[in-house]
Protein backbone atom coordinates (compact mmCIF):
# COMPACT_ATOMS: atom_id res chain seq x y z
CA UNK A 1 0.00 0.00 0.00
CA UNK A 2 1.33 3.45 -0.90
CA UNK A 3 0.40 6.68 0.89
CA UNK A 4 0.09 9.49 -1.65
CA UNK A 5 -0.62 12.36 0.76
CA UNK A 6 -2.26 13.29 4.07
CA UNK A 7 -5.12 15.63 4.97
CA UNK A 8 -7.18 16.66 7.97
CA UNK A 9 -10.67 15.24 8.31
CA UNK A 10 -13.02 13.69 10.83
CA UNK A 11 -11.51 12.49 14.09
CA UNK A 12 -11.02 8.76 14.52
CA UNK A 13 -9.86 7.92 18.05
CA UNK A 14 -8.55 11.48 18.65
CA UNK A 15 -6.65 11.56 15.34
CA UNK A 16 -7.83 13.83 12.50
CA UNK A 17 -5.26 12.74 9.90
CA UNK A 18 -6.39 10.84 6.83
CA UNK A 19 -4.17 9.29 4.14
CA UNK A 20 -4.96 9.08 0.45
CA UNK A 21 -3.96 5.54 -0.52
CA UNK A 22 -2.90 4.43 -3.97
CA UNK A 23 -2.88 0.65 -4.25
CA UNK A 24 -4.49 0.27 -7.66
CA UNK A 25 -7.46 2.37 -6.63
CA UNK A 26 -7.73 5.71 -4.81
CA UNK A 27 -9.20 5.51 -1.31
CA UNK A 28 -8.99 7.41 1.96
CA UNK A 29 -7.93 5.68 5.18
CA UNK A 30 -7.88 6.99 8.74
CA UNK A 31 -4.32 7.41 10.00
CA UNK A 32 -5.30 5.77 13.28
CA UNK A 33 -5.43 2.41 11.49
CA UNK A 34 -2.36 2.87 9.26
CA UNK A 35 1.30 2.70 10.31
CA UNK A 36 3.47 4.85 8.10
CA UNK A 37 7.09 3.76 7.87
CA UNK A 38 9.68 6.30 6.81
CA UNK A 39 9.23 10.02 6.30
CA UNK A 40 5.83 11.61 6.90
CA UNK A 41 3.65 11.88 3.78
CA UNK A 42 3.25 15.29 2.15
CA UNK A 43 0.06 17.32 2.59
CA UNK A 44 -2.58 17.01 -0.14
Amino acid sequence: MHIFCKARGEYVHHNDRWYLLTDGTWAWGAAHYIANIGPAPRWC
